[in-house]
């Protein structure tokens, strides 16, 4: 495809290809991804494209649009690349520490404890394992605030959450 891109000058060859890269990958590849996750892999297909065709103008008007939708997207750091291996840190990664965690006593904190699911984002993977993991941690430092965030989801009927490990230890 990288070979050929350059070359799809002709409208319809072009047309089919930006029709096949906003469409992203089929529904049975992404089943269990969110539409945020589905936006991000359509977003990269776009910024490779326009990186090997830089005057492929309509695939840059797709992408400036899905920018425009996704400020927070960053192309992948080996956008030819599938798989990449490296070494380092794995597990669970939280979008907010222990501390912060400790300072959400709302309502809608916890709304957004409930629905949170994570975030796209290369180098920076925050993942919902990351924030239950900080959760159970804060509810652990601080009964106080476990009980709080309890209240709260007792008074939300929210019984199957699996908030509840975490923040009853």
């Amino acid at each position: 495809m990288e070979a050929a891109l350059p070359a799809a000058s002709a409208a319809a060859a072009a047309d089919e290809l930006l029709q096949e890269v906003t469409n992203g990958p089929p529904d049975n590849e992404l089943a269990d991804v969110s539409d945020e996750s589905r936006a991000y892999v359509i977003y990269n297909l776009l910024h490779w494209a326009v990186s090997k065709a830089p005057d492929f103008t309509r695939a840059q008007e797709a992408l400036a649009d899905l920018t425009a939708e996704h400020a927070d997207f960053e192309p992948r750091e080996h956008p030819d690349l599938d798989v990449v291996f490296s070494g380092g840190p794995t597990g669970p990664h939280s979008p907010v520490t222990v501390r912060q965690v400790l300072e959400m006593t709302t309502s809608q904190d916890v709304d957004w404890m409930l629905t949170y699911q994570g975030e796209p984002r290369p180098g920076t993977w925050m993942d919902r394992l990351g924030l239950l993991s900080v959760i159970g941690e804060a509810a652990a430092t601080s009964p106080g605030w476990a009980a709080t965030i309890a209240e709260h989801l007792n008074t939300k009927h929210n019984w199957e959450t699996d908030l509840w490990p975490c923040a009853v230890p």
